[in-house]
C-alpha cells in the first residue's frame, strides 16, 4: 500500500461505508500499529500510515446518562426475574454485555463476602460489590433456579443460553418503552458508562476503586465512560449561593443580635428558618426523556 491508499481508505472509503468517527479512526489506528509490526520485523520498509492525521476515538455525542434510580424503575417493569438479574448485572455493576454477563457462573457469587467475581473475558479477573440496590435481583433469580439459601453451593452458568447481542438489545428497548423510557443509542455501553459515572460522581466512590470494580483503567475511564449528569449542573448552578446567603439583610440582622446582645425578633427568625435551606429542585426531569408513544 502506498500512503496515498492509505489516506484514500481512511478519508473516503471508511467514510463512504458510513462507519462512526470513532471507530474509523480506531481502525485507521489498528491497521498503523500492523504495519508498525511489519516494519519492526523488516518485513516492509516503512509504515504506508505513518503520517496519516488520524480524528480522536472519542465520541460523546452518542453518551446518555441514565441514572440508578431511572435504571431500578426499568428494570422494576419487568416480570421476568431473570431478565431483572441480567440488566441489573449491566446498569447497576458495570458489567460487560454480553461477553461478561455470559461468562459470569454461580460459584463466582460470594455472599458471604457481599461480592462476585468477573471471570477474564477482555480484562483480567477481577472482584466486585453485590451493591447494596442490585442484591434484590440476585437473590430473587438465585431463589428461583437454585433455592432459598443464599449459601447453598451452585455451579454453572448464571445466564445459560445467553441470548446473542441482537436479541439481548431488542428486548432491552422493549423494557425501555413499557418504562415509558426513549430508547438510547449504544444501550448496553450507556449502562455501562452510566454506572461508572453514578459511582464515581453521584455517589462519591474513589475513580480507582471503580475503574477495578468495572475492569477498566481511570484514564480510560475519564476518556470513554465519566458523563456530566444533572447534579454536576445543579452542583455548578449553586455556586455563589452561600455568598449571596451572607450577604441578605437576614445574616445582618443576625450579627447585630449577636453584637448588640438585644434578642431577635420574631420575624427575624422566620425569616432566618425560611432562607436557612439551599433551594433544591423537587421535581427533577429524569435523564432519559419520557415518551408516549414510539415504536420499536
Amino acid at each position: 500500500m502506498t500512503p496515498e491508499q492509505c489516506h484514500d481508505f481512511y478519508n473516503v472509503h471508511l467514510l463512504k461505508e458510513g462507519i462512526a468517527d470513532s471507530y474509523r479512526a480506531k481502525t485507521a489506528k489498528i491497521i498503523r500499529e500492523f504495519f508498525d509490526k511489519a516494519v519492526k520485523f523488516e518485513l516492509i520498509d516503512k509504515n504506508p500510515f505513518a503520517g496519516l492525521e488520524i480524528t480522536s476515538e472519542v465520541n460523546m455525542d452518542r453518551h446518555v446518562f441514565i441514572d440508578r434510580q431511572t435504571i431500578k424503575l426499568m428494570i422494576d417493569t419487568a416480570a421476568d426475574v431473570r431478565w431483572r438479574c441480567l440488566v441489573g448485572f449491566a446498569g447497576l455493576c458495570g458489567l460487560r454485555t454480553r461477553s461478561e454477563i455470559a461468562a459470569i457462573c454461580w460459584e463466582h457469587i460470594h455472599w458471604d463476602t457481599n461480592t462476585f467475581t468477573v471471570p477474564s473475558v477482555k480484562t483480567k479477573e477481577r472482584l466486585v460489590p453485590i451493591f447494596g440496590d442490585f442484591r434484590e435481583y440476585l437473590e430473587a433469580y438465585h431463589r428461583q433456579v437454585v433455592g432459598p439459601d443464599m449459601l447453598k453451593v451452585a455451579s454453572g452458568p448464571i445466564f445459560p443460553d445467553c441470548p446473542k447481542q441482537a436479541p439481548l438489545t431488542r428486548r432491552l428497548n422493549r423494557t425501555a418503552l413499557k418504562a415509558q423510557l426513549n430508547p438510547w443509542p449504544k444501550p448496553w455501553m450507556n449502562l455501562r458508562s452510566s454506572c461508572e459515572t453514578s459511582l464515581v460522581t453521584v455517589l462519591g466512590f474513589d475513580l480507582n476503586n471503580v475503574s477495578k470494580w468495572l475492569g477498566n483503567s481511570p484514564d480510560i475511564a475519564r476518556k470513554h465512560y465519566l458523563q456530566i449528569t444533572p447534579e454536576d449542573i445543579a452542583k455548578a448552578s449553586a455556586i455563589g449561593s452561600e455568598k449571596k446567603s451572607a450577604d441578605s439583610p437576614q445574616t445582618e440582622g443576625a450579627q447585630e443580635s449577636k453584637t448588640g446582645g438585644f434578642a431577635k425578633s420574631t420575624r427575624t427568625k422566620t425569616r432566618e428558618k425560611e432562607t436557612k435551606h439551599t433551594r433544591e429542585d423537587s421535581n427533577l426531569q429524569p435523564s432519559v426523556p419520557k415518551t408516549d408513544a414510539l415504536s420499536n
